[in-house]
């Protein structure tokens, strides 16, 4: 609250990378944080007395201009520590002053290929060279919004719109696989439809996330209270041991 009302250019910093972070967590800050601990561990001097110190090499240019500042070091000496907290709740709270999670102030350009994946199966599918186009951080951006949409919703008894979507931007983009088994293994198996072990032949490919697939499938095989995804899994992994 105090960075929002006093330091606004900080708190943008911070809400931008936390919106888009799987956890929601701003790296850059746990690592400032840690930083200014072991300086004064080391010299103990009083809090808010000390110079900046030159930024290690390995310093990106955020993590460089906090550090320089006194204000952001006295600031990030304050209790609580924010470091390995989900900082999303927060910015819920302030949706009605910004929309960090929209798709103006998060994706910029990319709020319309995310629009795109939410389309039918036949029309996403032709969207895949034009996925290939997509450098890793902006295709990270893409499926972190396309994952929040659907996961927003809670429904998933039938295939959610965006998971078709989801198979064709990591069909694309081979470095997402193991975003996209964070996903599935996040998902509530005692709400998912049968269509969860499904569609992603093809998209899969890495030996771990397949393992982690295969893995997958085998607990879904094994839950009590929704049989239609008990069999379904039953019935995949039967298939792939045939294919085998």
């Amino acid at each position: 609250m105090l960075a929002e009302r006093f330091i606004p250019r900080l708190f943008e910093q911070i809400a931008f990378v936390a919106a888009i972070h799987p956890q929601g967590l701003c790296e850059d800050l746990e690592a400032l944080e840690k930083s200014l601990a072991i300086a004064n561990d080391k010299d103990g001097e009083p809090k808010g007395q000390k110079a900046a110190e030159p930024a290690p090499a390995s310093d990106n240019a955020v993590l460089t201009e906090w550090k320089a500042s006194e204000t952001v070091r006295d600031w990030s000496r304050l209790s609580p520590k924010l470091s390995g907290l989900d900082l999303r709740p927060y910015l819920f709270v302030t949706k009605d002053k910004k929309d960090y999670f929209g798709p103006v102030s998060v994706l910029g350009h990319l709020a319309g290929v995310v629009e795109k994946l939410f389309g039918g199966k036949m029309t996403v599918q032709g969207y895949e060279a034009e996925l290939k186009q997509l450098v890793q951080p902006e295709a990270e951006k893409v499926f972190e919004a396309v994952r929040s949409k659907i996961m927003g919703t809670g429904a998933f008894d039938t295939r959610p719109a965006g998971v078709n979507g989801l198979a064709v931007l990591v069909r694309a983009q081979p470095g997402l696989q193991s975003r996209l088994m964070d996903f599935l293994e996040a998902l509530p198996s005692g709400k998912c439809g049968p269509w969860v072990v499904s569609g992603w032949q093809g998209v899969i490919k890495d030996t771990e996330c397949a393992t982690r697939l295969t893995k997958l499938l085998g607990d879904w095989s094994k839950v009590t209270g929704n049989p239609g995804l008990k069999a379904s899994a039953e019935a995949a992994l039967k298939d792939m041991k045939g294919g085998r």
